[in-house]
């Protein structure tokens, strides 16, 4: 039985930061950002956007694709341009036919950007998919890892129930301190896939191997709403971790539980068409994937990672959808990628846990993807000038604690005159207080955060 990804989407909020804007902020040479770190934008959230709204909006895309006309996004450029011809692939898009809602029993949430310490984002997003109520749902944490085991776990729920469809969702934001090393690759996305046992897209191979140390090199305590990073350190143990995973998958003499009695032949590098990583920022899979060619004496390919950065560049750090936005980048814009090749993933997660593990592509797999969905999300959002991004970091956390109800709208800052840093909170305060209470259906989003009200967040749909 071949399990795998039957079908995979992603969602980046409606606004981003161009890091030309924010190295002319910060005083920093653009190429700093744009070369040594390989990122361009970063997306940005407003206040009703958060981890669960655009998980619900990144599954939202492979349950509607036909069943209704293409309006995930409703800005006029998606529409003119865009839409007719999507909704002709889509009306004979294979992929549509086998997924019913009521085949998924389990639903995965993946996050280190946590709502609630005890309710599973999963529950909200089930909700808001009207899923079947006979369905399990539940969150894994440990930091971008997390969607590699949550992927695990829907392959071994699949082997032990056959006839069962998981959906994984990873969904995060990527915060840091404002001008601290790590602001230039912050950012917010989130990736849908489906597990089942008709991968139309990736079966997952049953090769794996993964690590686990103790290390300090990213963490967040409970009371604090950013990260705490030291990056060179981060790096070098994400490079360390990535040569034992992989030798661990090709090097017959190293015997653990996971791998003894996996056949390894066949697997070395040269044999791996392409390879995805996990994206803290692009760069660090061209200088990984340089010592990993060195430790293998291979040459170095740059055709095996160059389209799954594209996306990711243009949407900075999404955490636990990183990896997968990076595949889903390579199989949409790498043209030279055929049925049957083999895809190598290192996932890693800070803390830390790291894992290396292989996917062949199925024969057809274009047939089951979005490509001109994704394009036109990502070239239709809008783009923020610094002071608004200072303006929603800041309101990022000035949601209320005391129970008292607040309305947040998307464009509450960008409708309003510029802002400045002496005057923030106050505007966050005024939009806050002004919301008219009504449901905005303009909203570029499928999903939006309505209300908090109560200490509970209410969470709405924008479509009828």
């Amino acid at each position: 039985m071949n399990i795998g990804i039957e079908k995979i989407s992603f969602y980046v909020p409606r606004y981003y930061l161009d890091l030309k804007l924010l190295a002319k902020a910060r005083d920093v040479d653009e190429k700093k950002y744009y070369e040594g770190l390989g990122q361009h934008k970063m997306g940005i959230t407003p206040p009703n956007e958060d981890v669960i709204s655009m998980g619900a909006s990144a599954a939202y895309l492979i349950f509607k694709d036909n069943e209704r006309k293409m309006e995930v996004l409703k800005t006029p450029s998606f529409i003119d341009e865009n839409s007719s011809k999507i909704d002709k692939k889509l009306s004979h898009n294979k992929g549509g036919d086998s997924l019913k809602k009521q085949d998924i029993d389990l639903v995965i949430f993946c996050t280190e950007s946590c709502t609630d310490q005890s309710k599973a984002g999963s529950i909200f997003i089930h909700n808001l998919l009207e899923l079947s109520p006979q369905c399990s749902c539940i969150e894994i944490k440990q930091a971008c890892y997390s969607s590699t085991a949550a992927l695990h776990v829907a392959y071994n729920h699949v082997v032990a129930n056959p006839k069962s469809k998981v959906l994984v969702i990873a969904s995060d934001i990527a915060r840091y301190d404002l001008s601290s090393p790590g602001e230039a690759t912050q950012g917010a996305g989130a990736v849908a896939f489906i597990i089942s046992n008709k991968p139309k897209i990736l079966e997952i191979l049953p090769q794996r191997s993964f690590i686990t140390k103790d290390v300090n090199d990213f963490w967040r305590p409970n009371y604090s709403d950013t990260a705490f990073v030291d990056g060179r350190y981060s790096i070098k143990v994400y490079q360390e971790c990535l040569i034992e995973t992989f030798k661990a998958i090709t090097d017959s003499s190293i015997q653990t539980p996971s791998t003894s009695l996996k056949a390894k032949s066949g697997y070395e590098l040269e044999n791996i068409q392409r390879l995805c990583f996990h994206l803290p920022f692009t760069k660090i899979a061209e200088k990984s994937y340089k010592k990993l060619c060195l430790n293998q004496d291979m040459p170095y390919d740059y055709t095996k990672i160059e389209k799954g950065l594209e996306y990711n560049r243009q949407i900075g750090n999404s955490y636990t959808a990183s990896l997968y936005i990076s595949l889903i980048s390579m199989l949409e814009l790498d043209d030279k990628i055929k049925g049957g090749d083999l895809i190598g993933f290192f996932a890693y997660g800070s803390g830390c846990v790291a894992e290396f593990f292989l996917g062949r592509v199925m024969e057809g797999y274009k047939d089951y993807l979005y490509p001109d969905c994704h394009k036109a999300m990502l070239e239709s959002r809008t783009i923020i000038d610094f002071d608004t991004y200072i303006d929603y970091y800041e309101a990022y956390n000035n949601y209320p604690i005391d129970g008292s109800s607040m309305k947040p709208s998307m464009d509450g800052f960008i409708t309003n005159a510029p802002s400045t840093h002496k005057n923030q909170k106050q505007n966050f305060k005024t939009f806050a207080s002004s919301f008219t209470g009504e449901l905005d259906e303009t909203s570029d989003a499928p999903f939006i955060l309505f209300e908090v009200k109560n200490n509970i967040r209410f969470y709405t749909k924008t479509f009828s």
